[in-house]
Protein backbone atom coordinates (compact mmCIF):
# COMPACT_ATOMS: atom_id res chain seq x y z
CA UNK A 1 0.00 0.00 0.00
CA UNK A 2 0.82 3.53 -0.54
CA UNK A 3 -0.62 6.83 0.88
CA UNK A 4 -0.95 9.97 -0.89
CA UNK A 5 -0.24 13.19 0.58
CA UNK A 6 -4.04 13.82 0.71
CA UNK A 7 -4.85 10.76 2.45
CA UNK A 8 -5.99 8.25 -0.14
CA UNK A 9 -4.64 4.62 -0.05
CA UNK A 10 -3.19 3.08 -3.16
CA UNK A 11 -2.68 -0.36 -4.09
CA UNK A 12 1.32 -1.15 -5.84
CA UNK A 13 1.62 -4.48 -6.71
CA UNK A 14 4.60 -6.06 -7.82
CA UNK A 15 6.35 -9.11 -9.91
CA UNK A 16 9.41 -9.04 -7.90
CA UNK A 17 12.94 -9.38 -9.64
CA UNK A 18 14.48 -7.51 -6.67
CA UNK A 19 18.33 -7.18 -8.13
CA UNK A 20 17.07 -6.13 -11.39
CA UNK A 21 18.88 -2.77 -12.48
CA UNK A 22 15.72 -2.27 -14.81
CA UNK A 23 12.54 -1.16 -13.62
CA UNK A 24 9.09 -0.94 -14.98
CA UNK A 25 6.12 0.56 -13.44
CA UNK A 26 2.21 0.19 -15.29
CA UNK A 27 -0.46 2.39 -14.53
CA UNK A 28 -3.85 2.08 -15.49
CA UNK A 29 -6.35 3.88 -17.79
CA UNK A 30 -9.19 5.04 -17.06
CA UNK A 31 -12.07 2.45 -15.85
CA UNK A 32 -10.03 -0.38 -15.44
CA UNK A 33 -6.94 -1.28 -12.99
CA UNK A 34 -3.88 -2.52 -12.37
CA UNK A 35 -5.23 -6.37 -12.93
CA UNK A 36 -5.41 -5.29 -16.69
CA UNK A 37 -1.68 -5.60 -17.19
CA UNK A 38 -1.69 -8.97 -16.03
CA UNK A 39 -5.22 -10.56 -16.99
CA UNK A 40 -4.50 -12.22 -20.13
CA UNK A 41 -1.66 -14.36 -18.28
CA UNK A 42 1.58 -15.44 -18.31
CA UNK A 43 1.84 -15.58 -22.34
CA UNK A 44 0.13 -12.72 -23.13
CA UNK A 45 0.24 -9.94 -20.34
CA UNK A 46 2.65 -7.08 -20.75
CA UNK A 47 3.14 -7.14 -17.40
CA UNK A 48 4.94 -10.45 -17.34
CA UNK A 49 7.09 -9.93 -21.02
CA UNK A 50 8.55 -6.96 -19.53
CA UNK A 51 9.67 -9.32 -16.53
CA UNK A 52 10.60 -11.84 -18.96
CA UNK A 53 13.15 -9.30 -20.64
CA UNK A 54 14.56 -9.16 -16.77
CA UNK A 55 12.21 -6.24 -15.41
CA UNK A 56 11.16 -5.71 -11.86
CA UNK A 57 7.59 -4.94 -12.24
CA UNK A 58 5.27 -2.53 -10.42
CA UNK A 59 1.48 -2.49 -11.43
CA UNK A 60 0.15 0.34 -9.52
CA UNK A 61 -3.61 1.77 -9.06
CA UNK A 62 -5.41 4.95 -9.29
CA UNK A 63 -7.37 6.34 -6.49
CA UNK A 64 -10.68 5.40 -7.24
CA UNK A 65 -10.06 1.82 -8.18
CA UNK A 66 -10.69 -1.02 -6.18
CA UNK A 67 -10.65 -1.54 -2.89
CA UNK A 68 -10.83 2.72 -2.53
CA UNK A 69 -9.36 3.14 0.52
CA UNK A 70 -8.53 6.15 2.06
CA UNK A 71 -7.00 7.67 5.50
CA UNK A 72 -9.86 9.90 6.38
CA UNK A 73 -12.96 9.11 7.00
CA UNK A 74 -15.36 8.72 3.75
CA UNK A 75 -17.42 11.66 2.68
CA UNK A 76 -18.60 12.42 -0.76
CA UNK A 77 -16.59 15.39 -0.91
CA UNK A 78 -13.74 13.08 -0.49
CA UNK A 79 -14.42 11.38 -3.89
CA UNK A 80 -14.26 14.60 -6.01
CA UNK A 81 -11.17 14.68 -7.37
CA UNK A 82 -9.80 14.96 -11.12
CA UNK A 83 -6.87 13.87 -13.11
CA UNK A 84 -4.94 16.62 -11.87
CA UNK A 85 -4.67 15.05 -8.19
CA UNK A 86 -3.66 11.78 -10.07
CA UNK A 87 -0.49 13.26 -11.26
CA UNK A 88 0.06 15.14 -8.60
CA UNK A 89 -0.52 12.78 -5.72
CA UNK A 90 -0.80 9.29 -6.42
CA UNK A 91 1.79 9.10 -8.74
CA UNK A 92 4.03 11.10 -7.21
CA UNK A 93 3.38 8.81 -4.07
CA UNK A 94 3.75 5.40 -6.08
CA UNK A 95 6.99 6.74 -7.91
CA UNK A 96 8.43 7.86 -4.46
CA UNK A 97 7.44 4.36 -3.18
CA UNK A 98 9.03 2.31 -6.20
CA UNK A 99 12.28 4.66 -5.41
CA UNK A 100 12.33 3.91 -1.67
CA UNK A 101 12.31 0.27 -2.25
CA UNK A 102 14.93 -0.10 -5.17
CA UNK A 103 16.93 2.18 -3.33
CA UNK A 104 17.32 0.26 0.23
CA UNK A 105 17.69 -2.92 -1.78
CA UNK A 106 20.71 -1.81 -4.20
CA UNK A 107 22.21 0.41 -1.95
CA UNK A 108 20.94 -0.11 1.09
CA UNK A 109 19.40 1.98 3.82
CA UNK A 110 21.77 4.34 4.08
CA UNK A 111 20.91 5.76 0.25
CA UNK A 112 17.52 7.06 1.89
CA UNK A 113 19.64 10.08 3.85
CA UNK A 114 19.43 12.53 1.02
CA UNK A 115 17.19 15.13 1.76
CA UNK A 116 13.21 15.29 -0.42
CA UNK A 117 14.47 16.84 -3.74
CA UNK A 118 18.27 16.48 -4.24
CA UNK A 119 19.43 14.99 -6.91
CA UNK A 120 21.90 11.79 -6.82
CA UNK A 121 24.82 11.62 -8.83
CA UNK A 122 23.69 8.41 -10.20
CA UNK A 123 20.99 6.25 -9.63
CA UNK A 124 21.45 3.01 -9.30
CA UNK A 125 18.17 1.42 -11.47
CA UNK A 126 16.69 2.90 -14.78
CA UNK A 127 12.69 3.12 -13.93
CA UNK A 128 10.62 2.87 -17.40
CA UNK A 129 6.63 4.09 -17.37
CA UNK A 130 4.20 2.45 -19.19
CA UNK A 131 0.94 4.94 -18.76
CA UNK A 132 -2.55 3.72 -20.53
CA UNK A 133 -4.54 7.21 -21.35
CA UNK A 134 -5.41 8.25 -17.97
CA UNK A 135 -2.44 6.62 -16.56
CA UNK A 136 -0.07 8.55 -19.82
CA UNK A 137 -1.63 11.60 -18.79
CA UNK A 138 -1.30 11.56 -14.72
CA UNK A 139 2.55 10.88 -16.04
CA UNK A 140 2.61 13.83 -18.09
CA UNK A 141 0.98 16.41 -15.16
CA UNK A 142 3.55 14.23 -12.70
CA UNK A 143 6.48 14.97 -14.82
CA UNK A 144 5.58 18.43 -15.62
CA UNK A 145 4.58 19.25 -11.96
CA UNK A 146 8.07 17.54 -10.96
CA UNK A 147 9.33 19.62 -13.24
CA UNK A 148 8.32 23.46 -12.11
CA UNK A 149 8.94 22.16 -8.30
CA UNK A 150 12.48 21.70 -9.20
CA UNK A 151 11.93 17.85 -7.58
CA UNK A 152 13.75 14.72 -8.91
CA UNK A 153 11.00 12.61 -10.99
CA UNK A 154 13.15 9.64 -10.72
CA UNK A 155 12.21 8.17 -14.27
Amino acid sequence: SVETYDGYILDLYRIPRPGSRDVAMFQHGMMDSAYGWVMKGDEGAIAFAAYDRGFDVFLANFRGAPPRKCKAKVSKRFWKYSFNELGMYDMTAVVGKINCIKEEELVGPDSMDASPGQQKEKRPYKLRVVGHSLGGAALLIYLSTAAKLGRDHHI
